[in-house]
């Protein structure tokens, strides 16, 4: 299969060369038609000049030898008969009877006779001219003929000329179709590196063509096929990459789940199994062992309501009542039952009352969720501060990263690196999910090593 610069150049050479044929044969022809006409006009004049002081036969022969010297011109004297009087070229008795020869033919109808036939006598075509003359009550056929090989030493000089002239313009036309050529190979190459980097996947966009018009709208629009396949790309890696996130997540979640809820039902099916095995045991130990069966089942199904909550919360399917409260009460019923759960840690809470309209079971869920993780990771114990503006819970625990703060409300987000994990990582979703309900804000701050404040601001 042949490159479009070689079929552009066998094109061209075909073209060109067709082209000159047609020219030398348009030439040819032209030339040879004026030449043979000029040609016969001038021995029309010679042989009338020739015919204008005739006297005798002897007189002819005389001018004829004359004529044989001073040129190349053939002259033939013809009588009625056909039978050759004269020749400047050849001996007359040896020469076949002219009557039937064509121009003689025409010109006893016409008086003038032309033709250009092959000379047998001289073995070279000539052209013939005859007029018919009366001469001393006689009729006689003036003849007079020119070599026509003249003619062809001229199309050859010509020819040469043309040839000269038509190559070097083929020249100066064949470099200009290389570099017209060039560019267009330069074009195309352009054209197919853009489709072969979109078949790679590679949606670099390439610069536009400049040089023919479709050539640039081709480019155009395979640039702008290539930024719209480079953009629904990114969208795919975006999806592919939250897909893996997510699927991530989803395992964690997974593996969460299994490791929260697994260590209450270990801890129930081991008290359980001691219970139904051992009837030794006294009533106080058995009691203690159902407490704390009871503990972990509460735990498990504190677990589950924190999904189901998370569930509702996200689909707004929650209905909420809100009502104006006693903040500090709400505080207190919070940390009581907290202190029951965390007896070695203490809570302090300081601060006057305020009221403000809000959906009590929510936000308890809210202020037991940030005062448990500050129980969780504090060393001693934690402060709450209420004023008009805010509530404050502050620890004195590990803290959290600054690249952590703003990610660990986000549902599911656990840190794992500094053992600050969150739980299941929604504690601090629904916190937020909730404030946010109440269209309060969440401000954490937090230094690692240190300790943190989660802070509720009121709006």
């Amino acid at each position: 299969m042949l490159k479009i610069k070689q079929h552009f150049f066998r094109t061209f050479i075909f073209i060109f060369i067709l082209v000159l044929i047609s020219i030398f044969c348009v030439i040819y022809f032209f030339i040879k038609d004026i030449y043979l006409l000029e040609v016969r006009n001038s021995l029309k004049q010679n042989i009338s000049f020739f015919t204008i002081n005739l006297k005798d036969i002897e007189d002819i022969n005389l001018i004829v030898k004359e004529i044989k010297k001073t040129s190349h011109i053939r002259v033939t004297i013809i009588n009625n008969n056909g039978k050759v009087l004269i020749d400047s070229h050849e001996d007359k008795d040896i020469m076949d009877n002219h009557l039937l020869r064509p121009e003689i033919i025409e010109a006893t109808n016409n008086i003038w006779g032309y033709s250009i036939r092959f000379s047998k006598t001289l073995k070279k075509d000539l052209l013939y001219v005859v007029k018919k003359i009366s001469f001393n009550d006689d009729i006689l056929y003036i003849r007079m003929a020119d070599y026509i090989k003249v003619l062809e030493e001229k199309f050859l000089k010509l020819s040469i000329q043309i040839t000269t002239i038509f190559t070097f313009f083929f020249l100066i036309a064949l470099f200009l179709i290389y570099k017209i050529n060039r560019k267009i190979e330069d074009e195309i190459n352009n054209i197919i590196y853009i489709i072969q980097n979109i078949k790679e996947k590679n949606y670099t966009t390439i610069k536009s063509s400049k040089y023919i018009k479709e050539f640039f709208s081709i480019s155009t629009l395979l640039n702008e096929i290539s930024i719209l396949l480079s953009n629904r790309q990114n969208e795919i890696d975006k999806y592919t990459t939250n897909l893996k996130l997510s699927n991530t997540q989803k395992d964690d979640i997974i593996s969460a789940i299994s490791h929260e809820i697994k260590n209450p039902l270990a801890i129930i099916n081991g008290y359980t199994q001691t219970i139904l095995e051992d009837n030794s045991l006294n009533n106080n130990m058995r009691k203690e062992f159902l407490l704390k069966i009871y503990k972990n089942s509460n735990k498990v199904s504190n677990i589950i309501d924190r999904l189901r909550l998370t569930i509702k919360l996200e689909d707004t399917t929650i209905n909420s009542t809100y009502k104006k409260y006693s903040i500090k009460k709400l505080l207190n019923n919070v940390c009581e039952d907290l202190r029951i759960e965390y007896k070695n840690r203490k809570i302090i809470l300081k601060g006057d009352d305020v009221v403000l309209k809000v959906d009590d079971t929510l936000f308890s869920i809210a202020l037991t969720n940030l005062i448990e993780n500050g129980l969780k990771y504090s060393k001693d114990y934690i402060e709450i501060k209420l004023s008009k503006n805010d509530i404050k819970i502050i620890d004195k625990g590990i803290g959290i990263e600054e690249k952590y703060i703003d990610n660990i409300t986000t549902k599911f987000y656990r840190v794992q690196k500094n053992s600050w994990n969150n739980s299941l990582g929604l504690g601090l979703f629904l916190v937020k999910t909730i404030i946010k309900l109440h269209k309060f804000d969440l401000q954490i701050e937090s230094k690692l090593n240190i300790g943190s404040i989660f802070i509720i601001k009121f709006k």
